[in-house]
């Protein structure tokens, strides 16, 4: 007992120096995985950046084509670089040709956008209106919608697309090599 009792006091003083420092242990069982959530709906592909509005003109007639386009905000003919495509049917498939400008010198092409309405005029190459009519085999008006720096103005925005596109080998007037290059098909 008597031992006991002196070992017991002779715990009492001040503490020794730390020691070194022991090996790692070895780790513990992982814990049980917790319940998974459920997934989400896959959102659509596609550019944010980029956006394109396809206008039926099958049938249309006249010197005139005038359609409301909903996209065509004041911010996005002031902000975006906005081109246009006419498709035509020519042989077995649909040409598409950058306008303003010729149609299979056909005709001659001006486009004019203002909020919510887009108008093409056709014209003669002496400058009298042309008349559409189902012979020319219109199909479509593609408008793409390229969003650019808010500190850009629309003719700025345009010149910085161009610029994009030529550096990257694609043809701005060939409606098929601008959608495979934004990914629009």
């Amino acid at each position: 007992v008597l031992a006991m009792a002196m070992s017991l006091v002779s715990c009492s003083g001040d503490d020794g120096e730390q020691g070194p420092k022991g090996d790692q242990g070895i780790a513990g069982v992982d814990g049980q995985d917790g319940i998974n959530g459920t997934n989400g709906k896959d959102g659509e592909d596609g550019n944010a950046n980029v956006h394109h509005v396809v206008l039926d003109m099958t049938g249309h007639t006249g010197t005139v084509f005038a359609q409301t386009v909903p996209e065509l905000t004041d911010e996005v003919i002031s902000n975006y670089a906005i081109l246009y495509y006419l498709g035509k049917k020519d042989l077995a498939e649909t040409q598409y040709y950058s306008i303003p400008g010729p149609v299979a010198a056909d005709f001659l092409t001006q486009v004019y956008a203002q909020t919510q309405l887009v108008q093409i005029y056709f014209s003669n190459y002496d400058g009298t209106g042309y008349v559409v009519t189902a012979d020319d085999h219109l199909e479509s008006l593609r408008i793409v919608l390229i969003e650019s720096t808010p500190y850009t103005t629309s003719k700025s925005a345009y010149t910085s697309v161009e610029d994009e596109l030529k550096a990257a080998g694609v043809d701005i007037n060939d409606y098929r090599a601008v959608a495979k290059y934004f990914g629009l098909e």
